[in-house]
């Protein structure tokens, strides 16, 4: 595993099981890129490294998992941060957007739906054979539903 110092400190794991040479180095410059920018592929373009490499590694390994989690809320806040330089200048439509992709709880459209009345399934559904003994019995000639 990589285990390089920066800035005197030696780099936390990155992955739970070992990869082929020179692949958790790319997955951390890739996760680096994702923290600032929020783009997944074009990351793993710039790293080195495919998408798939990311996407296998998210399924299957929760150290991996977490790291890209904490750069994802690196990048949330960049872009939060954008909003409201945004927001200063008038536009702050795309940003509301991206956001709610990245903290749908705090941006995400609050709607309730409520359904009064009573919907008789039992009934609907006889109905509905009915119907297609009919047409059955209408496509067959035989007027007989079989």
């Amino acid at each position: 595993m990589d285990t390089e110092e920066t800035d005197g400190q030696p780099l936390r794991p990155l992955i739970s099981k070992p990869a082929h040479r020179g692949t958790e180095a790319k997955l951390r410059v890739m996760l680096e890129l994702y923290g600032k920018t929020g783009r997944i592929i074009r990351s793993c373009e710039i790293a080195g490294i495919g998408w798939n490499v990311h996407f296998r590694r998210m399924q299957s390994d929760p150290v991996y998992r977490a790291a890209f989690e904490e750069a994802e809320q690196q990048a949330a806040q960049r872009l939060e941060d954008k909003v409201y330089e945004f927001a200063e200048a008038g536009d702050a439509a795309a940003a509301i957007a991206l956001l709610k992709r990245f903290r749908p709880t705090q941006y995400r459209e609050h709607t309730s739906i409520e359904h009064s009345g009573s919907i008789d399934l039992v009934a609907r559904m006889k109905a509905a054979d009915q119907r297609l003994i009919a047409l059955r019995s209408k496509n067959d000639g035989t007027g007989t539903g079989s």
